[in-house]
């Protein structure tokens, strides 16, 4: 239910967000646990005007399933090795299950096949090092969110407190909730001191109005995200 929610949500804050042209690109990381092949899909950083990255995400299929924690870490590992060059960086962090303990002894089978193939890099802090050093290497500010229908796991927490953001759980994942919860974080974004700026999407979509007047370029882009839209049925 969770997948088959996610993959009718996704697309329309997508293009939602599209409007707005507040982010340069965007990325999709697709993880599982080690009883399937393919642990962690990534989609690569692509525009909002590239049709394959709304693609990527209505294919998104649950498989495997062998256990009740995820490869968290493997998929993390393989974001910071394809980091975007400076600026902010936001991860919208979607999930039904938290990672494997990191307590080894607690490991089902997957977890024992992922804490194997990261060695020594398997801990959560030694993930929260590299993560920071390749920030900093990289000159990216970031901001963490998550949105589960499982509780806050130890390197959600980890994550939400380094990097100032939100969570939100999800008692049900029927309806709008999942969207909701996404816009919701999107609205809220922090300015450093605790205190909520105004809503995001309104202050975006209130300049690209304004910049629709004169600039003819992102006319140009803004009618092929409606287009988009239009073509997706999106409600929203």
């Amino acid at each position: 239910h969770w997948i088959d929610a996610l993959r009718k949500m996704l697309p329309e804050f997508m293009h939602t967000v599209a409007l707005t042209g507040v982010f340069d690109s965007i990325g999709i990381m697709s993880y599982k646990d080690y009883d399937v092949q393919n642990v962690a899909e990534w989609s690569g950083w692509k525009s909002f005007s590239d049709p394959t990255i709304f693609q990527f995400a209505k294919e998104l299929v649950a498989s495997g399933g062998g256990g009740i924690r995820e490869a968290t870490r493997t998929a993390l590992y393989k974001l910071i090795s394809d980091l975007p060059d400076s600026g902010e960086l936001v991860i919208m962090h979607l999930a039904d299950d938290p990672e494997h303990s990191d307590n080894r002894r607690h490991l089902d089978n997957e977890g024992v096949r992922e804490a194997n193939a990261l060695g020594n890099k398997f801990s959560i802090t030694v993930l929260a090092e590299t993560l920071i050093t390749s920030l900093l290497a990289k000159k990216l500010v970031l901001r963490y969110s998550s949105i589960t229908s499982c509780a806050i796991s130890q390197l959600m927490r980890t994550l939400q407190t380094a990097y100032p953001g939100q969570h939100i759980p999800l008692n049900n994942i029927y309806g709008t909730s999942i969207s909701d919860s996404m816009m919701r974080v999107f609205n809220n974004w922090s300015d450093g001191s605790s205190q909520w700026v105004i809503p995001e999407v309104a202050r975006r979509l209130n300049t690209a109005v304004v910049r629709l007047r004169t600039d003819d370029q992102f006319a140009t882009y803004t009618y092929g995200c409606l287009k988009r839209c239009f073509n997706d049925n999106v409600m929203s």
